[in-house]
């Protein structure tokens, strides 16, 4: 479970709380929590730089200033360095209250040619501590604000939505994450820990090398989600043509390729380890623990070393 942690090691209430229930609670993968949680840390970074208490911003109906969401969103451009600098200088001088927006605008227009990252990225992080403003304006707004309110609320959304406008549009459709991949001289160190048999494999021999393994390929192979490979079944392989059927999963079900390679694995794990447990307790799922039978994934898996 990610958890971001101040300088003193003690975690923020806010932003783990929207982790918590927007990611780690909907079965988002354990990589795309944290890098959420890494970007709503640059915007702590950014209070603390501006001396502003953030989580009484967000818990009060004054919230932040327009000024203040594009000092913010200025600043999430930037690289870890430049924010650094930011933060570096903030320890040692007096930070002036910013009263109008040609000051911060100027501040922009100096950092852009030396600090500012990838339009892709720095979309990805405005967005990202966009929605996380949205989630607090929301409950701010069940639990604080009266319907007489109105203008308060009416403020906190203009600001959120100058915020969101100042994300920069990019050639594709989505602000996701970019695409990456391990080099290749990772993946054959990752081969060699996973292959049965390998000295390098830290798992158990037997069962739990071949289970692990197998479990290996079809993530390499299809790429599919550990959700979907948790419901895959005995049935929904076929040796044969090669192909892994998805029957859940959060999009579409689909029914995907393997290499020959994979499906020897599969034939093989079958053979000598699955089809030797007992039915009763194995059920139909393929990757299973070997002493309970249950599934691997359903009993809150941890790699057998």
């Amino acid at each position: 479970m990610a958890v971001l942690v101040d300088e003193e090691g003690r975690p923020p209430f806010l932003p783990n709380v929207y982790a918590t229930l927007r990611y780690r609670d909907r079965g988002a993968a354990l990589t795309t929590t944290e890098k959420v949680l890494r970007t709503l840390g640059m915007s702590y970074l950014w209070a603390y730089a501006r001396k502003i208490d953030i989580h009484a911003a967000l818990s009060s109906p004054t919230f932040l200033t327009i000024e203040q969401c594009e000092d913010l969103a200025n600043f999430l451009r930037m690289d870890r360095a430049g924010q650094d600098r930011e933060v570096s200088a903030a320890k040692v001088t007096k930070q002036q209250k910013i009263v109008r927006l040609e000051q911060v605008r100027g501040r922009m227009a100096t950092n852009d040619a030396v600090t500012q990252l990838s339009a892709a990225e720095g979309g990805y992080r405005i967005q990202t501590v966009a929605k996380f403003l949205e989630f607090h304006h929301e409950r701010l707004c069940n639990q604080v604000l009266a319907p007489s309110n109105e203008a308060l609320k009416a403020a906190r959304e203009v600001a959120i939505k100058r915020f969101r406008s100042l994300a920069p549009k990019t050639g594709g459709s989505s602000q996701g994450d970019p695409v990456e991949g391990l080099p290749e001289s990772v993946m054959t160190i990752v081969d060699s820990a996973f292959k049965t048999g390998s000295v390098e494999n830290p798992f158990r021999e037997g069962f739990i090398q071949a289970r692990n393994h197998l479990m290996y390929r079809f993530f390499v192979d299809t790429t599919m989600r550990r959700n979907e490979l948790r419901h895959v079944l005995v049935e929904d392989v076929d040796y044969a043509r090669k192909r892994v059927k998805i029957r859940v999963s959060k999009t579409l079900s689909r029914v995907l390729p393997v290499s020959q390679n994979t499906a020897k694995l599969y034939r093989d794990f079958v053979s000598d380890y699955w089809a030797k447990i007992p039915a009763k307790k194995k059920g139909a799922w393929l990757l299973i623990h070997y002493k309970i039978g249950r599934s691997t994934f359903k009993i809150g898996y941890k790699p057998d070393l």
